[in-house]
């Protein structure tokens, strides 16, 4: 309940990609198993670091498996293990013979004496030939522009240190991962009617969620599918343009070429000051793979790229998420029965 009486947050522990089954107030904390439905199966491969040990080959029938805590996640990175996009030790740079000169270019800045090497272990690990060629990918091989994001992005990870290992954030908003499509890609699922605290609280939620998803993403998938369904959006919430701003850069700097495709649901008319103040700063790579649609249209749309359980399961939330039956504790027993966080800390209200 959201009354005028003030509650000291409590830390719920959630793991196996579940949540504190059912009770979303303050509550005991407990830890539950995942809320997995019958396809799904999620395997824990194990690796150097929590953002990089999960893999999803698609969803089937076996979920036996757990991971182990944070704790002994963080002992995990602590050893020897193969140098992975995220991993939390240091940076190999083995096959440099191959490399093409805009990647040993990037590789090279946090090297020796050059413009990179003052950052921590930690934010330098992220400096891989994965997110080398991501960046130079997204910036056409530009490598002054890569150079610039590739900065961006370890400077960003060096002071969400923190953020990245724990993955403890305050709940926001209605934002779960909702499936994946027919190829694997995972959906992201923000409901704008749901949410609970001003957007500009809302950012290390949105990241560990992202987090979440590139943990279950099958081998040879890199990219997420946004949703972001505006319909009973709250403007009182979002009068700041600078909380858009800022998810934007990480996006287009630490998360970059990791979207696949953004759908944005039924903006009200009175929201539309944020999509004027927002849009011209957004880069033309990235407004291809925006569209604004009716949430009809985007369920069409949703119902060609993912399995018939995948495109029911949202069909059914976009239509719960505008009953006006239903009341917030309602949906949100719903959302929080679904959310996957492998590892991670929710702080309810």
């Amino acid at each position: 309940h959201f009354g005028s009486s003030r509650r000291t947050p409590q830390r719920v522990r959630v793991d196996a990609m579940g949540c504190s089954k059912g009770k979303f107030a303050i509550a005991k904390p407990q830890t539950s198993s995942v809320q997995v439905h019958p396809s799904e199966k999620v395997v824990w491969t194990g690796g150097a670091c929590p953002e990089a040990s999960l893999k999803k080959s698609h969803f089937d029938n076996n979920f036996g498996m757990q991971p182990p805590s944070i704790a002994a996640s963080i002992a995990l990175s602590r050893g020897k293990a193969p140098s992975l996009p995220l991993a939390s030790g240091p940076v190999a740079h083995e096959g440099q013979e191959n490399d093409s000169d805009e990647m040993r270019q990037l590789l090279s800045l946090v090297e020796s004496n050059n413009r990179l090497a003052h950052l921590s272990t930690f934010a330098k690990a992220y400096c891989s030939r994965d997110f080398c060629a991501r960046i130079l990918h997204k910036y056409g091989g530009d490598v002054r522009r890569s150079a610039a994001k590739l900065e961006t992005a370890l400077v960003w990870r060096q002071q969400h240190e923190k953020l990245i290992t724990f993955r403890e954030f305050r709940e926001a908003s209605d934002l779960r991962i909702i499936g994946s499509d027919s190829i694997g890609r995972p959906i992201l699922y923000h409901c704008a009617r749901n949410q609970l605290l001003p957007n500009s609280q809302g950012l290390d939620q949105y990241v560990v969620c992202m987090l979440q998803a590139i943990d279950i993403m099958p081998a040879g998938v890199s990219k997420m599918t946004h949703i972001w369904d505006m319909h009973g959006l709250k403007i009182m919430l979002n009068l700041n343009p600078a909380a858009v701003l800022a998810l934007l850069s990480v996006l287009e700097a630490y998360f970059a070429e990791r979207m696949h495709q953004l759908f944005v649901l039924d903006v009200p008319r009175a929201a539309q000051f944020l999509v004027d103040a927002v849009w011209p700063l957004v880069p033309e790579s990235t407004r291809r793979k925006v569209a604004f649609l009716q949430a009809d249209a985007a369920l069409l749309r949703l119902e060609a790229d993912c399995e018939a359980d995948v495109f029911n399961r949202i069909h059914t939330v976009v239509h719960e998420n505008r009953d006006p039956r239903l009341s917030l504790e309602q949906r949100r027993r719903v959302w929080s029965q679904q959310l996957p966080m492998v590892g991670a800390t929710r702080v309810q209200l």
